[in-house]
């Protein structure tokens, strides 16, 4: 299995409990919660991956209030506990884009060789990889994802993914400052969207109408609405992705 780690999480989660410990003791449970992850998935190889502490990501530059929301001062050990994860565990820092924009562009390519090597009959050395987070919007991604807070599997298949895709565009996410349409939880977005199975034209149908009608029938207003937040909460499933509304629709 390949573990794909979300190291940003890791970073943020043991930051925040030893704030008011040395170091020493920062990095010993940093260790400890990479190498548990990594036992508990049945690792033989994987990545760590950080996202870029600067503002240069692409969600910066189409939307300047991204995660504007977040005022809460970083761990204090936060510099150090990154510098560890690429010095020791070979971190790679993402450039441009986050580190669940990597996760979900390797975890792409793996299902593709993956499902490649089955119909081709080559059942060795078919590995698998796993999306070790605790991120619900990395559930856009199809495939195997490991929660390393609740040791709790989940597959996502190629529906659920682009259900829950959409469905993170009628609500947006609050967490990151971005807005989706007024008064649309989980619950009224699961209605607006219908059953998941769906095709992607009917759940982007499904979608745009609502955009549509929020804006009181001013098409163009509503599909640029639309178009933003669809592209600042899709997790990139290739380099340099962008995410375009059909001219069609």
């Amino acid at each position: 299995m390949h573990a794909l780690i979300d190291a940003d999480l890791m970073v943020y989660r043991v930051g925040f409990v030893t704030n008011e410990e040395p170091l020493q003791t920062a990095i010993a449970l940093l260790n400890e919660t990479v190498e548990k992850c990594l036992a508990e998935v049945g690792a033989d190889t994987f990545i760590c991956y950080l996202s870029d502490s600067t503002k240069n990501g692409f969600r910066y530059k189409l939307y300047p209030e991204y995660k504007a929301n977040r005022t809460q001062d970083k761990p204090v050990h936060y510099e150090a506990l990154r510098k560890h994860l690429i010095n020791f565990w070979d971190a790679v820092v993402t450039e441009g884009q986050e580190a669940d924009d990597a996760l979900g562009i390797e975890q792409t390519l793996y299902n593709h060789v993956h499902h490649s090597m089955l119909l081709e009959g080559q059942q060795e050395g078919c590995s698998q990889s796993v999306i070790c987070s605790i991120d619900k919007d990395l559930l856009q991604i199809p495939g195997n994802h490991y929660n390393f807070v609740k040791n709790e599997f989940h597959h996502v298949t190629e529906e659920e993914g682009l259900y829950f895709f959409y469905k993170q565009v009628l609500m947006g996410d609050t967490s990151d400052n971005i807005g989706g349409l007024k008064g649309i939880g989980p619950k009224k977005a699961e209605k607006i969207l219908g059953e998941v199975g769906q095709s992607e034209g009917d759940l982007l149908k499904r979608v745009c109408d609502a955009y549509i009608s929020a804006f009181d029938g001013v098409e163009e207003a509503a599909k640029e609405a639309l178009w933003l937040t669809a592209n600042l909460v899709n997790i990139r499933k290739k380099e340099n992705e962008k995410w375009e509304l059909p001219k069609q629709v």
